[in-house]
């Protein structure tokens, strides 16, 4: 291989990389809407207040480490969020749950095929379904 394919070739899967690793901004966020919430009082399909998509949007954007690479998404989500934007653009945000313990939040945002995905901690989930079910 000629060191100039070798060049291209590591170029273009650094580039490719890069694009693993996003920073997701949600401002603008126009209302929002809870799906999926089993272990709560709360009943799924219903509309979350101003200040619940507020403290959501900050959830979102508080955390800069979610990324473009996403495999192997399980079927039944423990809680999933429709987002809608004040530019009329959807998203949804899934959270789900393996057997192994591991949670996993993913954000289809906009006409995205692929999710950006983030690891949670038990922590980060408390907080998330703090935010959707709290009055």
């Amino acid at each position: 291989m000629s060191k100039r394919l070798v060049r291209m070739v590591t170029v273009i899967g650094l580039g490719a990389l890069a694009g693993c690793a996003a920073q997701t901004d949600v401002r603008g966020v126009a209302s929002a809407q809870v799906i999926v919430a089993p272990a709560s009082d709360h009943p799924g399909n219903r509309a979350l207040s101003s200040a619940q998509v507020a403290a959501l949007s900050a959830w979102i954007n508080a955390r800069d480490d979610w990324s473009g690479y996403t495999a192997d998404i399980p079927d039944h989500p423990i809680l999933e969020v429709q987002i809608q934007g004040a530019d009329g653009q959807s998203s949804n945000l899934m959270v789900y749950q393996r057997d192994s313990g591991k949670i996993t939040a993913y954000l289809y945002r906009g006409h995205r095929i692929a999710p950006m995905a983030r690891h949670l901690s038990p922590d980060d989930l408390t907080t998330l379904q703090s935010i959707v079910n709290s009055p």
